[in-house]
């Protein structure tokens, strides 16, 4: 039977929350890798819009925008809340930490970094701040309805900017974001996943 394939580079990145849904959720799927030097010589061309991550999908067709890859990757995984609150909370969520990609993009493109610092611990507050509002104190998810795909999303950003901008930011300054990253690093789905992965 054809199972989805999700293509993107050999790191984390913008895919790597789709990764993650699909192996919490058990979800078949051919996690397609390539190396800087490959995608410049062959996928780019090939990517439906020339960019990366994007899904191909059993009947032939595809999904680009990591997003609405990892949407489609939760619906499978039943990582989407089904109260209409709780489905809120969590793309607010997402919506927010969004919001801090500019910035982080810059630093990492080395354009104007410390303006860029500066912005990105202001929408890192704002974020911090409103995912205080609805946290659940006893698991640390977004929320009391559990684990989602919005947790995944807030950890993806966290793993991806504290292990390639180490300096950009001090994740014990916002201790919301924190406590989502260490529940979501000790959930035994993806603990196991990054076991897997050494």
């Amino acid at each position: 039977m054809a199972i989805p394939t999700l293509n993107y580079f050999d790191r984390p990145g913008r895919a790597e929350a789709s990764r993650l849904a699909f192996h919490v959720g058990g979800v078949e799927f051919k996690d397609h890798r390539f190396t800087a030097e490959e995608w410049g010589a062959e996928y780019k061309a090939k990517a439906p819009t020339g960019l990366a991550p994007w899904l191909e999908l059993e009947d032939g067709s595809y999904i680009v925008e990591s997003k609405a890859i990892l949407m489609y990757a939760a619906n499978k995984a039943g990582l989407i809340p089904k109260d209409p609150v709780d489905a809120a909370v969590a793309e607010q969520a997402c919506s927010i930490m969004e919001a801090c990609f500019g910035p982080t993009r810059n630093i990492y493109m080395n354009k104007e970094v410390e303006k860029a610092k500066v912005e990105l611990a202001e929408k890192l507050a704002v974020a911090d701040k409103v995912i205080a509002t609805r946290q659940s104190e006893s698991t640390g998810f977004i929320s009391n309805a559990g684990f989602s795909y919005a947790d995944l999303f807030v950890f993806t950003f966290l793993l991806g900017i504290t292990g390639r901008l180490p300096d950009a930011m001090k994740t014990e300054e916002y201790p919301h974001l924190k406590k989502v990253y260490e529940a979501v690093k000790a959930y035994p789905k993806v603990a196991e996943y990054y076991k897997s992965r050494q």
